[in-house]
C-alpha cells in the first residue's frame, strides 16, 4: 500500500538493539538505471564509468534519447572519418541532421576525440528542446543546466567521464520537455522510445534520486526516525535500512512494516 509520508518516515527496527549507525541504501546506480531503459549499454556488465566520453560515445547516448533515431541514416553530410559500417555512423549522421552536432572546417567529425561536460549539456538541452543560439549561447550553456537541475554547479572542474554524463542524463528523464511540459521520461514511454514497462521498470527509483536525508534520530530504543528533504510516496515492504554494528563490523538489513 502507498504511503505518503510528510518529511519524516518513521522505521521500527525489531529485536536488534546493538545498533550504532544507519543508512538506507540506494539500490541502483545512475548507470543501472540507464541500462534498464537500453540508453547504456556497457561492456560485459562494466559501465565504464570512470572512463572519458567520445563524441561517438555521446552522440550514441543522446540518439537513444530521441524519437527521431534513425536505424539508417540517408544525410546530405559527409564526413571523412565517419565511415559506413561504424557502430557509431547512423548515431552520428542522424545528430548532424537534427543540428545537434556539427563537424570542424576540415570536413571531420572527430569521433574518438574526449567531450567536454558543457558540449554534452549543449546536446541534453537541445533534446529536451532548447533551441541554440536562440534559447541559449554557448556560454550560458553551464548556467541553463543548473536551471534545469541537471547539474548542480556553472563550475566545471573539467575531469567529466561516463559517470558524469549517466547522472546529467537521469536528471533530464525528470524534467519536463520545454515546449509541453510533459516529464521526459513519460515522452519517452508515450512516443514508443522505451516501453511500458521499462517505464515501470524505474519511474519509482527515479522518483526518489533527489531526495536527501536530512537528519536521523533515535528518540527511544529501536525507534529511528529519518528525515528527508521532500514529500515522498513510498512501499513501505520495500525500505531497506541497513544497520552496522562498529564493535563487530557486522551489518544486518532490516525490512519492516511499522510506519
Amino acid at each position: 500500500m502507498k504511503r505518503f509520508i510528510t518529511c519524516l518516515m518513521v522505521v521500527f527496527i525489531a529485536g536488534y538493539a546493538g545498533a550504532s549507525s544507519s543508512s538506507v541504501a540506494a539500490q541502483y546506480t545512475d548507470a543501472q538505471t540507464l541500462n534498464m531503459l537500453g540508453i547504456v549499454k556497457g561492456d560485459g556488465g562494466d559501465f565504464l564509468e570512470d572512463k572519458t566520453l567520445t563524441r561517438a560515445e555521446a552522440v550514441t547516448l543522446i540518439l537513444r534519447l530521441s524519437a527521431e533515431a534513425a536505424s539508417d541514416s540517408n544525410s546530405s553530410l559527409s564526413f571523412a572519418d565517419v565511415k559506413d559500417g561504424t557502430w557509431y555512423y547512423d548515431a552520428v549522421y542522424e545528430a548532424a541532421d537534427q543540428g545537434i552536432v556539427n563537424g570542424y572546417p576540415d570536413g571531420t567529425f572527430r569521433p574518438d576525440d574526449v567531450v567536454s561536460r558543457r558540449a554534452f549539456l549543449k546536446m541534453i538541452l537541445e533534446v529536451q528542446g532548447y533551441d541554440y543560439k536562440t534559447d541559449f549561447l554557448w556560454e550560458e550553456v553551464d548556467a541553463y543546466g543548473v536551471a534545469e537541475n541537471l547539474i548542480t554547479d556553472e563550475y566545471d572542474a573539467g575531469d567529466f567521464v561516463r559517470r558524469d554524463a549517466f547522472n546529467i542524463i537521469v536528471n533530464l528523464l525528470k524534467r519536463p520537455l520545454k515546449d509541453s511540459g510533459v516529464q521526459y521520461i513519460e515522452a519517452m514511454k508515450t512516443q514508443g522510445i522505451i516501453t511500458a514497462g521499462q517505464y515501470d521498470s524505474v519511474h519509482e527509483i527515479m522518483s526518489f534520486s533527489n531526495v536527501e536525508i536530512e537528519a536521523v534520530k533515535v528518540p527511544v530504543m529501536n525507534h529511528i526516525v529519518i528525515g528527508f528533504s521532500e514529500d515522498i510516496a513510498v512501499d513501505i515492504e520495500d525500505v531497506s535500512v541497513v544497520i552496522t554494528d562498529r564493535s563487530s563490523k557486522a551489518q544486518k538489513t532490516v525490512s519492516e512494516s511499522g510506519c
